[in-house]
């Protein structure tokens, strides 16, 4: 083979390696609204992963017939927490959706983990995280006879929290402020490893409602939030 026929065989080689690597290489994209941001999380209890995605821990927007990705709305309305008139509070910018029970939707810059917490009616500080009846009657009922009377489960000297942020153990922070693709782990445990195995089953799909993993496929709509503190950002 002669010298410039080799290197034109050389060099399509290549070609083709590097344009494999490409198409494989994902592409990432920007959150199109940095005030709505969307994080992973996880709450294990005794190695019990707790399940948030009953329709009581859900927000449900509005339905519309907009085939765009964002709607202004009044806040209020926002996510359709009216419950006999009255909106459910700390669910306006700050919530569960679409039967995910795994992401957590924030609309409004500086909310924290606790905040959350108590917009599903469960209360996290430093040492405790108190559960409702729906998470509590989900675990071993032998196991939490103890803690029956308050169903708030803390730090006693044999469980104790273990609470993990992207890959980082932390001291237990209801102040902790939320950001995007954050992916959070929070483990009620006897052993100092058991959240390692937890931790690897962790999803990622706060990326998807972002916008910033587009081969994950298009998010669900959304409704934006009239605030006029924090405006909404189209795509």
């Amino acid at each position: 083979m002669r010298t410039p026929a080799r290197a034109i065989v050389v060099l399509a080689v290549i070609g083709a390696v590097a344009y494999g690597v490409l198409w494989m290489w994902p592409i990432t994209a920007k959150n199109p609204d940095p005030n709505h941001v969307h994080a992973d999380f996880a709450v294990w209890v005794n190695g019990t992963l707790l399940d948030f995605s009953a329709p009581e821990y859900m927000s449900a927007p509005p339905v519309t017939g907009s085939a765009t990705s964002f709607q202004i709305i009044p806040s209020a309305f926002a996510h359709g927490d009216e419950d006999e008139g009255e909106t459910i509070p700390g669910r306006e910018y700050l919530h569960l959706h679409d039967g995910n029970g795994h992401v957590i939707h924030r609309h409004k810059p500086g909310l924290t983990l606790g905040s959350f917490f108590s917009s599903i009616a469960l209360s996290m500080s430093p040492t405790c995280l108190t559960l409702d009846e729906h998470q509590f009657d989900a675990l071993d009922q032998n196991w939490v006879r103890d803690f029956a009377r308050t169903k708030q489960l803390c730090n006693d000297g044999k469980f104790r929290w273990t609470f993990v942020v992207n890959g980082q153990g932390r001291p237990m922070d209801p102040t902790y402020v939320l950001n995007d693709l954050d992916r959070i782990l929070l483990s009620y445990s006897a052993s100092d490893t058991a959240w390692q195995d937890q931790w690897a089953t962790l999803t990622d799909d706060a990326c998807r409602y972002s916008k910033t993993c587009p081969w994950k496929g298009a998010p669900p709509t959304e409704s934006c939030i009239a605030d006029p503190m924090v405006p909404c950002v189209g795509t």
